[in-house]
């Protein structure tokens, strides 16, 4: 499996991402199983955080092997500077690890994200002060809103972002594009997440996959295969986090393992086609 460079942190990380969040509900042997997995298809960036159910207790003991050959990366969606601190303790007891390679400020949404992180008090903080004490070792955040995640990347102090690079989201929603220009102008390391993703469920619809996936993923094998190429393909993609199903992870590796080369005009024309009936991408700008 192709590595690349994670922005100026450095690190090599694998062009798929293992989702923790995967583990949540599963049994302690189908843990084990699907890291396994992971791991023997070449993966080396692993993402969790405290708020996808029980998947941090779940991966601590099926990663632990693992952990000095891969990249961690935890989340917390605390924004106050002791609520970030206890979180992060007590992610790192869960994960059975004494550092995280990257902790990222999860879900920044809106402008009052952003000010609570930065004020005197707020979780930056705690991201600092943890960075002098090694406990971490890079900051990041996760964002579903271009203009928040921009502010908080002009900060200086981000060297990851983790948001969405999804093939309609991108030429319909008009979303991407200008968080992934920030990024490249501040040498952050871009983790794409939603590549494989169809739409969002109708208010009448069931979700199946509820606590794994909040959206429909894309089940036409064919279409994923040119969406998640589209994504890989990206420039200024790092990695991109397979989705939150075991099954769909899997079929990702295999996927790109066929075939990861950048889309054709054709192939473009065809993705297009084929999302059509996509009449709401899952994020717009």
């Amino acid at each position: 499996m192709q590595h690349n460079r994670l922005g100026r942190t450095g690190l090599k990380v694998s062009q798929l991402g293992f989702p923790g969040i995967a583990l949540n509900g599963q049994p302690d042997d189908e843990c084990r199983s699907i890291v396994q997995d992971a791991v023997d298809a070449g993966i080396t960036y692993f993402d969790i955080a405290p708020s996808y159910g029980d998947a941090q207790a779940r991966m601590g003991p099926a990663f632990e092997q693992h952990r000095s050959r891969c990249v961690l990366n935890c989340k917390t969606t605390e924004r106050s500077a002791e609520g970030a601190r206890r979180e992060l303790e007590a992610s790192l007891e869960a994960l059975r690890t004494d550092h995280f390679d990257v902790y990222q400020f999860h879900a920044v949404t809106t402008d009052d994200d952003v000010d609570q992180i930065l004020a005197p008090g707020g979780a930056m903080e705690t991201f600092r002060d943890a960075l002098d004490r090694g406990v971490i070792h890079h900051i990041g955040l996760s964002a579903h809103n271009e203009a928040a995640a921009i502010r908080l990347i002009e900060t200086g102090h981000i060297e990851t972002a983790l948001f969405p690079i999804n093939f309609a989201a991108w030429h319909t929603g008009g979303f991407g594009p200008t968080l992934l220009e920030a990024c490249r102008a501040h040498d952050v390391g871009v983790l794409a997440i939603k590549a494989m993703a169809r739409r969002r469920f109708a208010p009448d619809e069931t979700n199946p996959n509820e606590g794994r996936l909040w959206y429909l993923p894309e089940d036409r094998e064919e279409v994923a295969h040119l969406q998640l190429r589209f994504t890989l393909n990206t420039p200024g993609v790092c990695a991109a986090i397979t989705p939150g199903l075991p099954e769909l992870m899997r079929l990702a590796i295999r996927l790109a393992a066929d075939d990861d080369s950048p889309l054709n005009s054709d192939e473009i024309d065809r993705l297009h086609t084929l999302t059509a009936d996509t009449s709401e991408p899952i994020f717009t700008a």
